[in-house]
Formats: structure tokens, C-alpha cells, sequence
């Protein structure tokens, strides 16, 4: 407390305070909860760490958008990492502060911030940063955790968009808008009592929307698994009710709102199929003659296709693009050899439609 005060004290001489709820109250508060780690920077316990705790609380606004208590210390988490925990170089919290009070207009003191970033440290701005940030507090890498939260029927924040899945045919589509510098969470919980594959589909986004694909779980632990682009989808594998899966949008842009669009369903479960054909591979292609279909009885396939392929050992990957009737768009499917000279693969009938 002691080192926050004085801290005002030096800001004093940089920025004229001219009433309780100034404008740029906010910036002197964010950068003042720094100040004891400067004092006493082998301490482990520090004011901006206890505030991080509680930064779901700001992530629904701009990081900007918190000219009220406690708001505006939790801002200060986001500067802490940009002064001691970002990798490389970072941010020296004096030349800040005397950068602030060298502008001559402080109206948006994002921008200030935003201009020291790109000539301090080889960043393309404050929207790069913000992305590593969120992404740095959820898989908890420091100081500062965002613990997962499982998805409720009333969400707890107004950023949190949560599906609770009962049934295996059940789809849900979730959107937000995302102001800027802000976060926004949507999430799909398995309650079917069954293990299932959930599929996660960015329907839309705007360009400046970071979407970052996690499974969590109700231990704390968030597995990161891809960054998605508009329309892409992820399959991820939930085990029982205590895992999740989770999209975190994150607007990059200073300025502007965002949307973003994400669809949840569950996917069909593959099905194992075993063949009896006749084949060969020349020339990285594997031609089928022939083969019927033995988990429905006798049902006959007369198949002749020439598929591109590799083959390691016993294992042959191959792959295809509307070859015929039965095979409506592109596919894959990995052929394992067996010593009956029998083919195996797993083929999900809701992406091939009976495939092969």
C-alpha cells in the first residue's frame, strides 16, 4: 500500500489529476498496483497478483472500458505481463508512465501504450500482446490463472456462452460481440453420461477475432489445441462430464468491435468396417477391385477405385475427391493390411456418408 501511494505521488509530477474520477484515473491505478514489485521485487506475494485473481471479472469490456474500483486495478494485470512476465523484452514501467505524460493527448491512453509496444518491442501492437496475454493467464503459465469454469445453464459472466448437451443429436449455436481489446468464452459441456466426440465450428468471425480452441476440465487443466479460422472446425474428445470444450474469442483490434459465431454437435461415432478385396499398390496408388462389406451380413460392394496413397509397412493412407457417387467430397482413411489379407479402417459415416 505504502509503495502504491507513493507511486501516485511520482505519477503527480507527469499528469495533472484534476478531480476524484479524472479520465486517466484508471491508467494511474492499473500502473500503481506495479509499483510494490519495483520495491521489493523478491517478494511473492504482490497487489496486482491478488487483483489478477478476478480478471474474468474485466474481460467482457475493453480492457480500457474500467474507470471504476476494482476495475481498474484487475487492468493493471494486463501491464504486469507486458513489464515482467512476457517472453523476451518487456515494457519498462518508467518509460511508460513518462510517455503518458509527454502526450499531449491522453483521451485514449491505449494508443499511447500502443505506440510503445511497436517501437519497444518488435510487436505489431497492443492487439498481439492482448492475444498472448489472454492466452498466457488460461493455460496459467505464471502468476496469473484463469481458472476454467464449467459451462452453467445462466452463465456466470455476461462473456460466457455455455451449451449444456443432454442428447447425442442435440446442436447449439452461440454468438457474441466482442468489444474491443475484450474476451469472450463459449463453451459445450458432454452430460449424456457417454463418452463423445464434439465438434466445434467457427460459422463466422471477423478478421480481428482470435478464436483458440481448449478442452478443459473441472482440474484446472487447459489443453490448448489449435488456433481457428473462419469455417474451420475441431473434434475433440470428451470423456465424461468433467471435461469440456471451449472457444475463446479474443478482438485484437484497439478500436472496434467483433463477432463471432460458434456452432456445437456431437459427432457421429466411427464405425470399424472389414473388407475382403482384391488390391494392389503401384506407384504410390492403391487400386481395389473388389470387396464386401462383413458388419452387415453379405452386402456387396463393387468397387474399382484408384486411390493416391502411402504405404508404410502394413498401413496405407489414402485419400479421395468425389471419385464416385458413394464418395461425395473429399476424405481420407487409413487401410491397415491385416494377415487375413482382410482391410480395416475407421470411416465416420456423418463426414463420408458411407464412404467407400
Amino acid at each position: 500500500l505504502c509503495a502504491h501511494e507513493l507511486f501516485h505521488y511520482v505519477q503527480d509530477y507527469y499528469y495533472m489529476q484534476l478531480f476524484s474520477e479524472y479520465t486517466i484515473k484508471w491508467w494511474l491505478e492499473a500502473t500503481a498496483v506495479q509499483a510494490d514489485r519495483y520495491v521489493w521485487p523478491l517478494n511473492k506475494k504482490f497487489e496486482v497478483i491478488d487483483y489478477g485473481k478476478n480478471l474474468y471479472n474485466n474481460l467482457s469490456l475493453s480492457w480500457d472500458d474500467c474507470n471504476r474500483d476494482p476495475d481498474y486495478y484487475i487492468a493493471g494485470t494486463f501491464l504486469s505481463y507486458l513489464f515482467t512476465y512476457r517472453t523476451g523484452t518487456k515494457l519498462s514501467l518508467p518509460e511508460i508512465i513518462i510517455d503518458g505524460g509527454k502526450a499531449t493527448d491522453i483521451s485514449y491512453m491505449r494508443t499511447i501504450l500502443d505506440n510503445s509496444i511497436k517501437s519497444k518491442l518488435s510487436s505489431s501492437g497492443i492487439g498481439e500482446e492482448y492475444v498472448n496475454f489472454i492466452k498466457w493467464a488460461i493455460e496459467g503459465k505464471s502468476d496469473v490463472k484463469l481458472v476454467p469454469s464449467s459451462p452453467t445453464p445462466t452463465p456466470i459472466y455476461p462473456n460466457f456462452k455455455s451449451s449444456i448437451f443432454t442428447n447425442k443429436d442435440q446442436k447449439e449455436t452461440q454468438n457474441s460481440t466482442i468489444p474491443h481489446l475484450a474476451t469472450a468464452f463459449h463453451k459445450a459441456l458432454n452430460k449424456t453420461n457417454e463418452k463423445q466426440t464434439m465438434i466445434a465450428k467457427i460459422d463466422t468471425k471477423t478478421d480481428q477475432v482470435v478464436a483458440l480452441a481448449y478442452k478443459m476440465n473441472d482440474k484446472g487443466i487447459a489443453t490448448f489445441i489449435q488456433v481457428l479460422n473462419a469455417s474451420d472446425s475441431v473434434l475433440v474428445e470428451l470423456n465424461d462430464t468433467k471435461e469440456w470444450v471451449e472457444i475463446v474469442g479474443i478482438n485484437k483490434n484497439k478500436d472496434t468491435a467483433g463477432t463471432l459465431s460458434v456452432s456445437f454437435h456431437f459427432a457421429k461415432q466411427p464405425v470399424i468396417k472389414q473388407f475382403y478385396f482384391s488390391f494392389s499398390v503401384i506407384c504410390n496408388y492403391i487400386r481395389i477391385y473388389s470387396a464386401t462389406n462383413t458388419d452387415k451380413g453379405t452386402n456387396s460392394y463393387g468397387i474399382h477405385l484408384t486411390l493416391p496413397c502411402t504405404q508404410k509397412g502394413d498401413t496405407i493412407t489414402a485419400s479421395w475427391n468425389k471419385i464416385m457417387d458413394s464418395v461425395p467430397h473429399k476424405g481420407n482413411a487409413v487401410f491397415v493390411i491385416q494377415k487375413d489379407k482382410s482391410l480395416s479402417f475407421e470411416i465416420a459415416d456423418e463426414w463420408s456418408y458411407g464412404g467407400i
